[in-house]
C-alpha cells in the first residue's frame, strides 16, 4: 500500500469534536482557590502582651470557622476573648476560644443572618498573648476548617511565631541582689 492509498483524516471532521470538549471542560466549576490563613511573627518583651491579627486572604464568602493553633504554654498564655477585626465585624457572627490540653487555643466563628459571610482580605480577628516565659514559640495551625453555604473550603494555612525577649534587669534591683550575694556567698 503506497501513502497516497490512505484514506485522509479529513481535520474538518475533528474540529466540531474538539470544540464540544473544550467547552465541556469550561462549563466544569473551577476548584476554588485556597484562602489564605495567615498568623505573623511578633516580638515582645516577658512579662508583657502582644498581639497576633488572625489575617483572612481571598476568602470566597465564609460562613464558619474552626481553627486549632498549637503553642508552647511554658512561653506564652492566650487570652480567651477575642478581638474582631474590620473583616471579622463586616458581617453578624458569634466567636469563642478556648485552650484546652494545656497549649492548644481552639477558635470557633460563625456567621448568621447573612448568606454571604466573609468575603475578601484582612484581619479577622486578634488574639492577646501574655509573654510568661523568654524564648521562641511557633504558632502552629493543627488544623483549619473554612466552611461556606456549600460545603467545606481549602484554606492555605501560614504559620507565625512569637519571640519573647528576657525582660530587663532594673538596676536599683540588680544593685540590692548583687549586695546580697556578694555577702552571702
Amino acid at each position: 500500500m503506497r501513502n497516497h492509498d490512505l484514506p485522509m483524516v479529513r481535520p474538518r471532521l475533528l474540529q466540531p469534536a474538539l470544540l464540544c470538549s473544550i467547552c465541556l471542560l469550561l462549563a466544569l466549576p473551577a476548584a476554588a482557590q485556597p484562602t489564605g490563613v495567615i498568623l505573623p511573627a511578633v516580638t515582645g518583651i516577658q512579662g508583657e502582651r502582644v498581639s497576633t491579627d488572625l489575617v483572612l486572604e481571598d476568602a470566597p464568602g465564609i460562613t464558619g470557622i474552626t481553627l486549632e493553633i498549637g503553642f508552647d504554654a511554658a512561653l506564652v498564655l492566650p487570652d480567651e476573648t477575642l478581638i474582631m477585626g474590620p473583616l471579622g465585624q463586616s458581617v453578624q457572627n458569634i466567636h469563642g476560644a478556648n485552650v484546652v490540653g494545656g497549649d492548644t487555643l481552639r477558635v470557633a466563628v460563625a456567621t448568621f443572618g447573612d448568606t454571604v459571610g466573609y468575603v475578601g482580605s484582612g484581619i479577622l480577628l486578634t488574639i492577646d498573648w501574655d509573654l510568661i516565659g523568654a524564648g521562641t514559640t511557633p504558632l502552629e495551625f493543627l488544623s483549619i476548617l473554612l466552611e461556606d453555604n456549600t460545603g467545606v473550603l481549602p484554606a492555605d494555612p501560614t504559620n507565625g511565631s512569637i519571640e519573647a525577649e528576657p525582660a530587663p534587669v532594673d538596676p536599683t534591683t540588680w544593685g540590692t541582689l548583687k549586695t546580697h550575694y556578694e555577702s552571702n556567698p
